[in-house]
């Protein structure tokens, strides 16, 4: 089965986005499921691009995964810093 993923960008306000990623199989007939990560990691905790974790395999199972990045993590923007308010 091929797995396949897909980055989508949600703007917010200026300068500000979140990152949802979209990991599908050959066989999307399971339902949707929502990944959130822990406050001090990202999405990437799911998945990696090769196709390896969690997501890729529910992906594989049937199921259409979706993780999110939560504002300042991953690739959601902007990044966390001390300047951040």
């Amino acid at each position: 089965m091929t797995v396949s993923q897909q980055s989508v960008f949600i703007r917010l306000d200026e300068g500000q986005t979140l990152h949802l990623r979209r990991i599908v199989g050959d066989n999307t007939s399971g339902p949707a499921v929502l990944f959130l990560h822990g406050a001090v990691e990202n999405g990437k905790i799911f998945y990696t691009e090769s196709n390896k974790g969690l997501a890729p395999f529910l992906a594989e199972h049937g199921y259409i995964c979706y993780v999110a990045d939560l504002r300042g993590r991953g690739q959601s923007k902007p990044a966390i810093s001390k300047h951040t308010k």
